[in-house]
Formats: structure tokens, C-alpha cells, sequence
């Protein structure tokens, strides 16, 4: 069966110096997307996240991240998976010892760790204002919930045809 991976879309936003995410439609509420304490922070004073947001202006307030198994357009960094345990997945910049750790809820996003991630982060969209953004947004996670209960009843359906069919024949 052929799978299309749509790059999953966060907004992170900083809160009480940790960037954090919301999404309704999997239930997270200030859902860390770094690990408290990581060893850039400790060292450096800023985080993966910093970084990759230094040219976003008001990034504390949200921006959009996208994260993708497959290169999206315009990409600016290259994860490659190191290790995950019971608290998350770590990844690691391609060329700097730089890592970037994400806590359970990646698994709501991706099945199994990709061994690649492609990320990008860019500001609201300034052609769109950002409420009109946000309402676009819980639209489209609308629409993944109505094809995610379509996938379903079509696999039950599948399902009670197969066993309907076996049924028969004896």
C-alpha cells in the first residue's frame, strides 16, 4: 500500500524558557520539544531550537516547525536518529555535535523513528495573519481525523468482508 508522509507542523512557542507546543487534535498542552538541560543549553546557553530560530523575528511568541522523514523544500538542518528510550528520541545535526531530543509525543507523529529527519522552521506567514493561519491550521487537523476514521472503517469494512467471504465457503 502506498503511504504518503505529509511533513508533520508544529508552532512551538517559548514558554518559561522552554519551547513547548500545543495540539488539540492529540490532546498536547506546553508538550516540550527539548530536553530540559540538554548539554548545549548547559554549556552554551541556548538550545537547538535558539539556533534554528535566531532569524525569526519573535520566535518566543511561535512559529512554524516542519519536520519530515523525506527532504521538504528549503530544509535547513539534517537530524540523523541516535538512540530513543522511555522519555523520547535523540537525534543528532548532520556535521555538528549538536543533538536534538524530543520527548513522547513524537511518537503521536511518526510510527517508528525515522533514521533522517529534514527540518525547517519558518515565521507565520505574512500574507496571512496568524489567526487566520491558526484557523486554517485546526482545519486541516479536522480533515486528518475524518481520513484517519475513513482509513479505520475502511479497514473494519476490509476486515468484515474477508471473514463474511470465509464464512461462506464453509
Amino acid at each position: 500500500m502506498f503511504q504518503f508522509e505529509t511533513p508533520m507542523m508544529i508552532e512551538p512557542y517559548l514558554h518559561e524558557g522552554v519551547w513547548v507546543f500545543d495540539s488539540k487534535r492529540k490532546g498536547f498542552k506546553q508538550e516540550r520539544i527539548e530536553a530540559p538541560g540538554t548539554e548545549l543549553t548547559k554549556l552554551f546557553g541556548y538550545s537547538f531550537i535558539d539556533q534554528l530560530v535566531k532569524n525569526i523575528p519573535n520566535a518566543e511568541n511561535g512559529f512554524m516547525l516542519f519536520i519530515s522523514s523525506q527532504p521538504i523544500p528549503g530544509y535547513q538542518v539534517i537530524l540523523t536518529h541516535v538512540k530513543d528510550d522511555m522519555e523520547g528520541v535523540a537525534y543528532k545535526v548532520k556535521g555538528k555535535e549538536l543533538y536534538w531530543w524530543f520527548g513522547f509525543a513524537f511518537e503521536c507523529y511518526f510510527s517508528v523513528p525515522p533514521e533522517t529527519l529534514y527540518v525547517k522552521a519558518e515565521p507565520y506567514c505574512s500574507i496571512h495573519g496568524t489567526l487566520e493561519f491558526k484557523a486554517l491550521k485546526d482545519r486541516v487537523e479536522e480533515l486528518e481525523e475524518w481520513v484517519e476514521r475513513l482509513s479505520k472503517s475502511v479497514r473494519n469494512m476490509e476486515f468484515e468482508r474477508r471473514r463474511w467471504f470465509n464464512l461462506s465457503r464453509n
